[in-house]
């Protein structure tokens, strides 16, 4: 500064500016000062804030024995060389009084005054003389006036006398000096230093630390100064000013600086001093750059200007968060606000988003002060601008409502546009599945009907060839029909017989069942096959079961779940490799088929679709009068409550001699669909009787006469009226434990459809066919067999020969049934039943066919097995009888007499008995034996059992064989009494309680 003065002194132009001269070096001397004063203050905070320590290692025996003024002499002016080995030792006196003069000369410390009387604890010491004083000695310190005490803030004057009295320790332990201050600058020569205790964690405290120990011995060459040779720079924050607690440090520093520079300060050129820096400099890095905005707007003061200077990189961006906040300050009339510059160049980092009122708010010092006014409601409209807010915040206000209101309209379209979208998507993905699927199936169906085509092409040959049939016993019906069942593995392993079809040496059997068979039923089949002479047995049949029975619904099909068992399929392909082969079903059903399709193996039985439509009550009667057999008067393809009292009431009008009448339910079997009413209970039949008498040609001249249409009208109206109402009430379940009441039966009548028939009053028999149509059309009569009724409509056993009525009656029947059946595409095992009884009018037999099952019945398989047992024999179709296969049979037997050969039989399908579950398979049959309920295979009579499953699930099967149908009966009557007596059985309002689906069976056969 001082040569760039004397640099312009001469362009000065003392004419115009006599005084300039005088100003500039008032300014300069000034400036000057000032910084020379701001020098002073950074080099005396230096000064007092810097120290030596030189303490030598604890471990040195050299600097234990060292004192202090041997130390300070040999540290100012004594050299290494000069010292050599000698030791100075502490009972020296000269070295003693020289140290005691040093102190006494630098620290003003006397020598005390050596008592009369030596103590000590040594063993030549005199042990003190004197009293033992027991108050205290000390006098207690003098007490701080009380407005100090009483005002915390205020700072309590230290005397010289209290601070001579007791030095430090008292000051602090008195509360003139604070527990945190700082006491470094207060000892002399730095050899201790205040500050917070370091609490170590437990597991460090007893850690030994070892201390560094140089090899070359205690050595003042060996040390580092902490005192720098040149200059230290100072932080940044201005220096303190020097407290009064920091007055005797001062002082006691000041009479020892010069032995500090002699110790720490070696001999050295001096150095050129740096420039002092101006006051700009030294407020830019010093200053807390806090500046205020008052009334909106920023106050120009050096904090702001330094603040400016500092961030000039990023002032673009200040300078627009310090408009914001102008602009806030104005807007809520913030008289004034504290801006803390560090967080406004903090918040500046971010340069993209728009800074938030709280984020803006929070780089004031006095956030909580502003904060308050900010939140006070309407603050922001009592500023300048106070109109112009109102209609700015009015007018965002209704901007934000309409557009809201805008934004909720369009989300609303929107989703409607996304779940429009969402669902024509799923709409047409399902589209194009299902067209992909049943293009599939079509052409999966089209393959198996061309393989039909070819079965039924090879099924001559095929008889003649070894081949595998596979028993797939699978109940593919209705799913609330499956459920209703009581337990369905059982219901579809009851046709075990099937397995008989070994008898024929060119056939081996794959019987699929639905649950595992005990070892003891296997074991009993294998055995009744090896007697009655079936060469390896064991090998020629084989049993599979879905590997996934278990984990399916327990109502699923067979077929169901054999498809989804891909290991038992394999097995099947395995087992029957090359030979040729056909699935012999039960009720064929959709899974059936593909079953079929999956194995590659033809079906010895119809489509799906066709089995569904002839197999239901309605699609029967088709077939019976397409077929021109006897059937009751019926009303069939009946679908709501309404139609089916239309129906009844056209039925009673138009045969008012009939005194019974059906209701069957389509998709039900084995009579649980079946509801019976007795038109005893109607009074309208005289009404009925009376217009068929007066009108006898009713149904000839309804068309072209008024009075006999009005007469008609009115009675069918008044005889629907009382059957809406005493039907509900006087029907009579078939089995009430699946329809309890008419509402339950009529909810499923109206859905699956039914037939509503004529049931005669007194039926003398009910006779039953079963027929084979052969996949080359060929018709054959299997057997005929008359029902056991245990309870109305519901069969309990099958008696064979029929005796009812003629036998070629029955034929005739059924094979015109059987040769319709075949043109319809029905192939495999039908089952036609009939109905017997006496016409009133004629007094003559009648046989109306009533029922028609499109699988392998009951019966057939009873059939099957006493085929079986009797070796084999024939069945004559015109007679009706059956004889055994081996004529000399008998010992002494005529082979011309066809009595000795002559066998009948009685056969329960399933027995099911709740007490047989407690009975164990062996105890059983021992105890049949000794009460000689046996089987002779030489004579081929007596009475045989079929096993379903083990004795647990509480049924078997039984047949009786006889030569005569009364001695078969009366041999089932026996086995029955026999079960009762030894086994035993529930009664009957137990059996009530229980969820067994045929345990009538059993009360029934007993009173036969």
């Amino acid at each position: 500064d001082l040569e760039n003065l004397r640099a312009n002194l001469g362009s000065v132009d003392h004419t115009r500016q006599p005084h300039a001269v005088e100003k500039a070096l008032a300014a300069v001397i000034e400036q000057a000062e000032s910084e020379l004063r701001e020098k002073a203050d950074v080099v005396l905070h230096s000064v007092l804030n810097n120290a030596v320590t030189t303490l030598p290692d604890i471990n040195d025996k050299r600097a234990s024995t060292r004192e202090p003024s041997e130390a300070s002499a040999y540290t100012r002016g004594s050299s290494l060389a000069a010292m050599g080995g000698d030791r100075m030792k502490m009972n020296d006196p000269e070295v003693a009084a020289r140290g005691r003069g040093h102190l006494e000369s630098i620290y003003g410390v006397s020598k005390p005054k050596e008592s009369s009387q030596s103590r000590g604890m040594g063993p030549n010491m005199k042990k003190a003389s004197g009293k033992r004083v027991r108050k205290k000695t000390t006098d207690p310190g003098s007490i701080i006036p009380a407005k100090y005490r009483n005002d915390p803030g205020s700072t309590v004057p230290i005397s010289e006398s209290d601070a001579q009295k007791g030095g430090i320790f008292e000051l602090v332990n008195r509360g003139f000096l604070d527990a945190d201050a700082d006491l470094t600058a207060a000892l002399p020569l730095a050899m201790m230093s205040t500050g917070a205790v370091n609490m170590h964690e437990w597991h460090e405290q007893f850690i030994k630390s070892t201390t560094y120990v140089s090899p070359l011995g205690f050595d003042l060459s060996n040390l580092k100064m902490d005192v720098p040779d040149k200059p230290v720079k100072r932080p940044k924050s201005p220096p303190k000013p020097i407290e009064t607690r920091e007055v005797m440090s001062t002082v006691m520093l000041g009479q020892v600086d010069q032995e500090v520079e002699a110790i720490v300060s070696p001999i050295k050129e001096p150095e050129p001093a740096e420039a002092a820096r101006t006051y700009a400099e030294i407020m830019d890095e010093f200053s807390l750059h806090q500046f205020i905005i008052r009334k909106g707007k920023t106050l120009e003061t050096p904090e702001f200007q330094s603040f400016s200077r500092a961030h000039q990189s990023r002032w673009g961006r200040i300078s627009e968060l310090v408009r914001c906040l102008e602009g806030v300050m104005q807007q809520y009339g913030v008289p004034i606000a504290y801006v803390d510059g560090k967080n406004i160049a903090q918040l500046a980092e971010d340069e993209l988003e728009a800074p938030s009122l709280e984020e803006l708010l929070a780089c004031l010092v006095n956030e909580n002060q502003v904060r308050g006014l900010v939140k006070v409601p309407g603050r922001r409209f009592i500023s300048v601008n106070a109109e112009t807010t109102a209609a700015i915040v009015l007018q965002s206000a209704w901007r934000m409502y309409s557009q809201r209101k805008s934004f909720a309209r369009l989300v609303v379209r929107n989703n409607a546009c996304v779940h429009i979208q969402r669902r024509f998507r799923v709409w047409s993905a399902t589209r194009a599945l299902r067209k992909r699927v049943h293009q599939l199936r079509s052409e999966r169906l089209v393959e198996w009907r061309a393989r039909q085509e070819e079965f039924k092409l090879a099924w001559p040959s095929m008889q003649q060839e070894r081949r595998v049939v596979i028993h797939l016993p699978s109940f593919s019906a209705d799913e609330l029909q499956r459920e209703s069942l009581p337990s369905m593995s059982q219901w579809q392993n009851r046709q075990l017989s099937r397995l008989l079809d070994v008898a024929d040496p060119n056939v081996d059997v794959l019987f699929v069942l639905a649950a595992p068979l005990p070892d003891e039923v296997r074991d009993y089949y294998t055995k009744l096959l090896t007697v009655a002479g079936v060469p390896n047995a064991s090998q020629r049949f084989r049993f599979i079961v879905p590997e996934n029975y278990d984990r399916l619904r327990r109502t699923h099909s067979l077929a169901t779940v054999l498809l989804y068992s891909p290991r038992a399929l394999k097995r099947i392909k395995t087992f029957v490799g090359d030979r040729p082969a056909y699935v012999l079903p039960n009720l064929v059903g959709a899974d059936d088929v593909r079953v079929s399709m999956k194995l590659q193996i033809p079906l010895l039985g119809s489509e799906d679709r066709i089995s569904a439509l002839f197999s239901s009550k309605s699609g029967c009667k088709r077939l019976f009068a397409a077929a021109q057999v006897n059937m009751p008067p019926a009303a069939y393809d009946i679908y709501s409550d309404d139609d089916c009292f239309q129906a009844l009431t056209r039925l009673v009008i138009r045969y008012p001699l009939v005194r019974r009448w059906l209701f069957k339910l389509d998709d039900e079997f084995g009579g649980r669909g079946h509801v019976s009413f007795d038109m005893a209970t109607l009074t309208c039949q005289q009404r009925i009787q009376a217009f068929n008498e007066q009108y006898p040609d009713a149904a000839e001249q309804i068309d072209d006469d008024e009075e006999v249409a009005e007469a008609a009208e009115d009675l069918r109206l008044m005889v629907k009226k009382e059957l809406a109402t005493k039907v509900p009430k006087k029907a009579v379940m078939a089995s009430a434990t699946v329809y309890r009441t008419w509402g339950e039966f009529i909810r499923a009548f109206s859905k699956s459809g039914g037939v509503i028939e004529a049931c005669p009053s007194v039926v003398k028999a009910s006779p039953s066919a079963n027929v084979f149509i052969a996949p080359d059309g060929g018709v054959e009569l299997v057997s005929t067999q008359e029902q056991l009724f245990g309870i109305p409509f519901v069969c309990a056993a099958t008696l064979c020969p029929m005796t009812s009525l003629p036998a070629g009656a029955v034929k005739a029947a059924a094979l015109s049934i059987g040769n319709v059946c075949y043109s319809k595409g029905v192939v495999g095992h039908i089952g036609i039943d009939f109905v017997v009884f006496v016409d009133d009018a004629t007094k003559n037999l009648r046989l109306w066919a009533v029922d028609l099952n499109l699988r392998m019945t009951s019966s057939c398989c009873g059939f099957k097995l006493f085929s079986f047992l009797t070796k084999q024999g024939s069945f004559d179709t015109k007679t009706g009888t059956y004889h055994t296969g081996l004529a000399n049979a008998l010992e002494g037997a005529e082979a011309e007499d066809p009595k000795q050969t002559e066998r009948a039989f009685c056969h329960v399908d399933m027995l099911a008995n709740p007490k047989m579950s407690e009975v164990q398979h062996t105890a059983f049959f021992n105890l049949c034996r000794l009460r000689g309920v046996s089987f002779d295979l030489k004579l081929m009579m007596g009475t045989a059992f079929k096993l379903i499953d083990s004795f647990v699930c509480g049924a078997v099967g039984m047949i009786s064989i006889q030569p005569t149908r009364e001695k078969a009966l009366s041999s089932m009557c026996e086995a029955l009494d026999f079960i009762r007596r030894d086994v035993g059985i529930y009664p009957a309002s137990m059996q009530k309680d229980m969820d067994w689906g045929y345990a009538e069976y059993n009360l029934s056969l007993i009173h036969i």
